[in-house]
């Protein structure tokens, strides 16, 4: 392990986070917010490995290829790695059900967990051990992305859905963050229309299908247009609003 690079283990160990959070049978084993730090770490250290392993996990050939070829090394290490962390976490869980109030990981590379609890549990200290620049490629790879993960109001995300009986993931591949549109929502002032369908339309009348209510005397006097002078159209400018700017919390509580 070289002083100034980041543990190869902990990135072997992304690559194959990231290429099971690919497979459609393998998903499930990969929380979708792990699956999307997994994507930030490895391509800040090697973007060409990330997308490589993303596109390996997400064919079927190439993806019978990588187990195959795992076969001549440690048969099913990948699923291994995946198995054990779900185990973890359902530890680390237990013990903050039972009111602990301090996690240590130790040795712990490129993992997700302590990012992931801290989110749910922020009166609990975590604490990540590791070779330092292990470290400073996560920090690095985190504060980039935190801005958007952590304080946009409005989050767009571009990713695939995945689904595996009753489990739905969406694995996130691009953020953005649209906060500054919600604020341009009250000025929008146009017409909303929605076409109708063929279940809209009753296709047995025959007739004339103007419905003509009756008009009050009051409301006939005050619209009746005088004789000789054209009809005026609706006046949207005489209405004037008080349009507040929409303000939704942000979930940056770190």
């Amino acid at each position: 392990m070289r002083e100034e690079k980041p543990s190869e283990t902990a990135l072997l160990i992304a690559r194959a986070m990231v290429f099971l959070a690919h497979d459609p049978r393998a998903s499930a084993l990969v929380p979708p917010e792990a699956a999307e730090e997994y994507r930030w770490f490895l391509e800040s250290a090697d973007p060409r490995a990330a997308r490589l392993a993303a596109l390996a996990g997400g064919n079927a050939l190439l993806r019978g290829l990588a187990y195959f070829s795992e076969t001549f090394v440690i048969p099913g290490i990948m699923l291994h790695y995946a198995a054990r962390k779900l185990f973890l976490e359902g530890a680390a869980r237990a013990a903050l059900a039972a009111r602990a109030s301090q996690v240590v990981v130790l040795g712990a590379g490129l993992d997700t967990l302590a990012l992931r609890l801290h989110r749910e549990r922020p009166d609990v200290t975590f604490i990540e051990c590791d070779h330092p620049a292990t470290q400073r490629l996560k920090r690095r790879a985190f504060e980039a992305h935190r801005r958007i993960v952590m304080g946009s109001r409005l989050l767009g995300v571009r990713g695939r859905v995945q689904r595996e009986g009753l489990v739905i993931h969406l694995v996130a591949e691009e953020l953005w963050d649209w906060s500054a549109e919600l604020d341009s929502i009250a000025e929008i002032d146009e017409d909303f229309r929605l076409p109708h369908s063929r279940g809209d339309e009753v296709r047995t009348d025959p007739g004339d299908r103007r419905v003509h209510l009756p008009v009050p005397e009051a409301n006939a006097t005050r619209h009746r247009v005088k004789k000789g002078q054209p009809a005026k159209g609706y006046d949207r400018s005489r209405i004037h609003l008080d349009r507040p700017k929409i303000k939704i919390a942000s979930r940056d509580f770190h």
